[in-house]
């Protein structure tokens, strides 16, 4: 008689598979942050930057976000990587697997301006130049389908964008 052992790691991956999927309360930051994967083309701007843009930043947090900044908290800093290679938030992990709706809020830097690209399902939803140097807010539904945010270069100056989000649930 052969006896069959499994490592610990797909024992648990096999039982963890078995069970009812539970859900995920997407309407909280707290649960939301770690499930978005961010590419980003820099880390915090430097901090004399801080003073031109008023804002707050969180050390701790890569990618960059600034726990305070033109009265709102929690903002991820984006940065394209290139003039050709865009930076993003992906937001698949939750909208995947669900139904509801992204508010998102969008602003420029002050100094430049940014070409953004929302992607819904791998089509673009929206796509426009964010340069007014106020915030500029998207509702984005979805109803199991990837939603990815692309901040693309425009002009190559000062193209960071900043952004802010929340999720609510449709039944």
């Amino acid at each position: 008689m052969k006896i069959f052992a499994l490592p610990l790691f797909a024992l648990s991956v096999l039982l963890t598979s078995m069970l009812p999927a539970q859900d995920v309360d997407f309407t909280k930051r707290s649960v939301t942050d770690p499930m978005l994967v961010i590419s980003s083309g820099s880390t915090l701007l430097p901090q004399m930057d801080d003073k031109v843009i008023g804002g707050v930043r969180d050390e701790s947090h890569v990618p960059p976000v600034y726990k305070r900044l033109w009265n709102e908290s929690d903002v991820i800093m984006l940065e394209p990587f290139s003039r050709e290679k865009p930076a993003q938030i992906d937001f698949s992990a939750i909208t995947s697997n669900n139904k509801g709706v992204l508010r998102l809020k969008v602003r420029n830097d002050p100094r430049g301006d940014f070409q953004l690209e929302i992607l819904k399902g791998g089509q673009t939803f929206k796509k426009e130049t964010i340069g007014s140097g106020r915030w500029e807010r998207y509702q984005i539904p979805f109803d199991h389908e990837s939603v990815v945010v692309l901040d693309h270069a425009n002009n190559w100056s000062f193209e960071f964008g900043f952004f802010d989000y929340s999720f609510s649930k449709q039944p």
